[in-house]
């Protein structure tokens, strides 16, 4: 009985020690702030079936806040990250093109800037323009 309490107790303060290093490492984090990033453009492939919807786009951050790398592109919306559609895939790498242009502050750990990843996201909409007589164009 005794040796169970033991282990427990044992695997109870391993358990509470790394929760603790795993915070101790993040205490002092701050996430890359986004400061500008440009419209995609709107793939003429999605204008055509007109595909619409969140893209959202992994980006690898360097400890300046420049974009070094977007990837894992995913979306737009219900749309399985396996479907390789041309309108899906031109909407994907419109998204990580503009992702690529995207501006950040630094994530901070310590007080010192470090590189890190963010999610970017893009909601691409399809704007129905009605000219004088009424019409759409």
């Amino acid at each position: 009985m005794h040796t169970r309490q033991y282990i427990f107790g044992l695997t109870l303060f391993a358990l509470l020690f790394t929760c603790q290093a795993s915070f101790a490492q993040t205490a002092n984090w701050t996430d890359a702030k986004l400061i500008n990033v440009p419209a995609p453009e709107y793939p003429k492939e999605a204008k055509a079936t007109g595909l619409t919807g969140k893209v959202s786009v992994m980006v690898e951050l360097d400890a300046n806040g420049a974009v070094t790398n977007a990837r894992d592109a995913t979306g737009p919306d219900w749309i399985c990250p396996q479907v390789e559609r041309p309108d899906v895939v031109a909407l994907r790498n419109a998204a990580k093109a503009a992702a690529l242009k995207a501006k950040f502050t630094p994530a901070m750990q310590d007080g010192k800037p470090t590189a890190s990843t963010m999610v970017v996201n893009f909601q691409f909409t399809i704007i129905n323009r009605v000219n004088d007589a009424g019409c759409f164009k």
